[in-house]
C-alpha cells in the first residue's frame, strides 16, 4: 500500500501511504546537529504477532474497550484532504484509516489479545477454499446494513468489484482484477473486462442474496488477505454516483458522511442502521468526527496540545517539539510510538541508470545518517537493509552491502572507476515543502562528498507522485515507500518491482524477465509458507541488482489530545486509528 506522506517528519506511500493523505512536516533541524531525545527513538524491530480468525472470532460485536463512554466530538486535524474515499479507489494507508469508518469489507483485522487476527467482516469467516484454491466461496451475515436502512447483499459485493476494473479505477489495488481474469497487470486486466459497462463478470457468482462465490484463472492461497482491500467494499448500483462516488460514497459502517467540501472539512455522524453485533472490528462511542484541512504539521501538532478531543491522521510528531513532549507529565498518553508497517526508500530509475555498478555506487553514497538528522533523527526509524519490512511473517534479515549510513566515499569511487564512470552527474526529484528543500540539501552535500554531482529539482508536492510515476520522467533517483497490503511478503515484490506493473507502483521501472517469470511461478503456490520463502529468496536476488536503496524502516510518533481515549497505532496501516477513540472528558 502507498504510503504518501511527503513532509516529515515524513514516512512512506504507501505508498503507505499512504501510498494522497500528504502533510507537510515542520522543523529547523539542520544536518550535523544533534540527534533527537533517545526517549523518542522507535523500539526495536520485531515481527507483527499475526493470525487468522475463527469464525467464532468474526461474528461481533468488537472486543469490549475498558473505560470506553459514549457521546461527544472529535477533531481531526491533517494538512491535505484525502484524494479518494471512493472505496475501489483507496489504495493509501490513510484513506484506508478513514474509510474503516464508513465502509465494511467480506474481511476485516480486529485486536484480540495483543494480536492483530483476520476476521469476517461482512462475511462470516474468512472464506472457503474449493478445487485447490482457485475457487473461493464468502457467506455474508445477517443484519448487515446501509445507511438507509436496506440490507447489503451479495450482488452490492459483486457490484462493488465489477465497478473497480472500471476507468479511473487504476490508482486502487490490482489483485482481484487480476486474479479474476488471469492476467499480470491491472491494464491487462481492464482489457479483459471494462467494468459494469461490459455486463456482468462471470468469474463472480451470487447463487443468492448471501452468497459470494469467487472464480479465478490460478489457485490463490491469499483471497482472505485481498478480500480485507477497500476492492472488496460493496457498492449499491443505484447509489453509484461515478466520479462524484469519490467525495461522498454510500455507508454500510458505523458512521456516514453527512459534510464534505473538499480541500476544507469533513463531517461523519453516525449510521443508525450499523449493528455492532455483526461487526467484530468497529466502535461507534463518538457522535461526530469533524475533519478540518489545510493547517501545517506544526500547527496541527500544536493544536493537538492545545485541544484535548483533537487528533490527526497524517502529521506526525513534528522536531520541534519533541523536547516540550518529552517534558510532558503525561507524555506516554499523548505520543502514539511504534513501527509502522512501511519500508522508505530511495528509487532509482533504472530506465535511466542501467549499470547495476552505477546503481550500487549510488548506494554506497547515500547519506541516510545526514537525511534522517534532518528528519529528526533515531525517532524516523532504523536503517534498512531490505526491501520488506521486519514486521511481515517469516521477515528475513539480510544486509548485501553493509553501507556505512553517512555514505562512503572510497566504495564510490572505487565502483565508479570500475563503470568508467568518474564523473557521475545525477538528477534527483523532490516535493517542494520546507522539510524536503532541507532533505535535498542534505543529500547534495552527503553526494558531492563522494564525487557525485547532483541536479535537484523540486517537484510539485499535490503531483509528485504523478511524477514520478511517468515512465519518461527525466530523474534518475526519487523519494517513495511502500508497505505490504498484508502481513506476508505477497504484495511487495510482485507490486512495486514486477517490471509488468505500472510506473505509479513500481516507481524504479525495473523490468527483468527472469524475476517476472518467477513471480509467476511463485504466485501460483498454494502454500502460504511455501511462497513467503520463495519470495524472500528472490527477495534478495532483486536487491543485489539494486533498483533502490532501501532508507529506513519507517517509524511513527504521533499526538492525539489528553481528552481522547483508545488512540493506538492502527498495526495495519502504521497510522493513528480513528475507530475505536471515544471522548472521555
Amino acid at each position: 500500500m502507498n504510503h504518501r506522506r511527503l513532509g516529515r517528519a515524513v514516512a512512506a506511500v504507501a505508498a503507505v501511504a499512504v501510498v494522497a493523505g500528504c502533510t507537510s512536516g515542520g522543523g529547523n533541524t539542520e544536518p550535523g546537529t544533534s540527534a533527537a531525545p533517545s526517549s523518542t527513538a522507535p523500539e526495536p524491530v520485531e515481527q507483527q504477532n499475526f493470525r487468522i480468525g475463527t469464525a467464532e472470532e468474526s461474528r461481533g460485536p468488537a472486543p469490549e474497550v475498558e473505560g470506553a463512554r459514549s457521546g461527544g466530538t472529535i477533531k481531526v486535524y491533517d494538512q491535505d484532504d484525502h484524494a479518494h474515499l471512493d472505496p475501489q479507489k483507496i489504495y493509501v494507508n490513510s484513506e484506508s484509516t478513514v474509510a474503516k469508518l464508513f465502509s465494511r469489507q467480506l474481511t476485516t483485522y480486529t485486536q484480540i489479545d495483543g494480536s492483530t487476527v483476520l476476521v469476517g467482516d461482512l462475511a462470516t469467516d474468512t472464506g472457503t477454499p474449493s478445487d485447490g484454491g482457485r475457487t473461493w466461496t464468502f457467506t455474508l451475515k445477517d443484519d448487515v446494513n446501509w445507511e438507509d436502512g436496506q440490507p447489503v447483499t451479495s450482488a452490492d459485493v459483486k457490484y462493488g468489484i465489477e465497478r473497480s476494473f472500471g476507468e479511473g479505477m487504476e490508482v486502487g489495488p490490482p489483485y482481484f482484477q487480476q486474479w479474476l481474469t488471469g492476467t499480470s497487470s491491472f491494464t491487462e486486466a481492464q482489457q479483459a473486462y471494462g467494468g459494469p459497462r461490459d455486463g456482468e463478470l462471470d468469474a463472480i457468482e451470487t447463487p443468492d442474496d448471501k452468497t459470494v462465490v469467487f472464480h479465478f484463472a490460478e489457485p490463490q492461497a491469499d483471497v482472505p488477505f485481498a478480500a480485507a482491500m477497500p476492492t472488496a467494499t460493496p457498492v449499491r448500483e443505484d447509489k453509484d454516483t461515478g466520479a462524484d462516488y469519490d467525495v461522498h460514497p454510500f455507508s454500510n459502517g458505523p458512521y456516514k458522511i453527512t459534510e464534505r467540501e473538499f480541500n476544507s472539512t469533513l463531517v461523519m455522524e453516525r449510521n443508525e442502521y450499523w449493528v455492532p453485533e455483526t461487526d467484530p472490528a468497529r466502535y461507534q462511542f463518538a457522535d461526530r468526527y469533524e475533519w478540518q484541512f489545510g493547517l501545517e504539521s506544526l500547527n496541527i501538532n500544536q493544536r493537538i496540545l492545545e485541544e484535548p478531543g483533537s487528533m490527526t491522521v497524517t502529521s506526525v510528531l513534528s522536531p520541534e517539539l519533541i523536547d516540550q513532549v518529552d517534558a510532558m507529565p503525561n507524555r506516554d498518553q499523548v505520543l502514539n510510538q511504534g513501527l509502522s508497517p512501511y519500508v522508505d526508500y530511495f528509487y532509482i530509475n533504472t530506465r535511466r541508470i542501467t549499470d547495476r555498478t552505477v546503481r550500487e555506487a549510488l548506494l554506497y553514497g547515500l547519506p541516510r545518517e545526514q537525511i534522517r538528522q534532518v528528519e529528526g533523527g533515531p525517532m524516523v526509524g532504523e536503517f534498512a537493509s531490505t526491501i520488506t519490512s521486519p514486521t511481515l511473517y517469516g521477515f528475513q534479515e539480510y544486509d548485501l552491502f553493509e553501507a556505512d549510513p553517512a555514505g562512503d566515499p572510497a566504495r564510490v569511487a572505487e565502483l565508479l572507476a570500475e563503470a568508467g564512470r568518474e564523473n557521475l552527474r545525477i538528477t534527483y526529484a523532490y516535493p517542494n515543502t520546507d522539510r524536503w528543500q532541507q532533505i535535498a540539501q542534505a543529500l547534495v552535500a552527503g553526494y558531492e562528498a563522494s564525487g557525485i554531482e547532483v541536479v535537484a529539482t523540486a517537484v510539485d508536492s499535490t503531483n509528485y507522485y504523478d511524477v514520478i510515476a511517468d515512465p519518461d520522467n527525466e530523474y534518475d533517483l526519487y523519494w517513495g515507500g511502500w508497505g505490504a497490503d498484508w502481513p506476508t511478503p505477497s504484495t511487495v515484490l510482485p507490486v512495486i518491482l514486477d517490471g509488468r506493473q505500472p510506473g505509479d507502483l513500481n516507481h524504479a521501472f525495473y523490468d527483468d524477465e527472469e524475476v517476472n517469470a518467477e513471480i509467476d511461478r511463485i504466485s501460483a503456490l498454494s502454500d502460504p509458507d511455501e511462497k513467503s520463502a520463495a519470495l524472500y529468496a528472490l527477495e534478495r536476488e532483486v536487491m543485489a541488482d539494486v533498483p533502490l536503496i532501501p532508507y529506513v524502516y519507517n517509524a511513527y510518533n504521533q499526538l492525539h489530545g489528553s481528552g481522547l481515549g483508545n488512540v493506538r497505532l492502527d498495526p495495519v496501516h502504521g497510522l493513528n486509528a480513528l475507530n475505536g477513540v471515544y471522548v472521555a472528558e
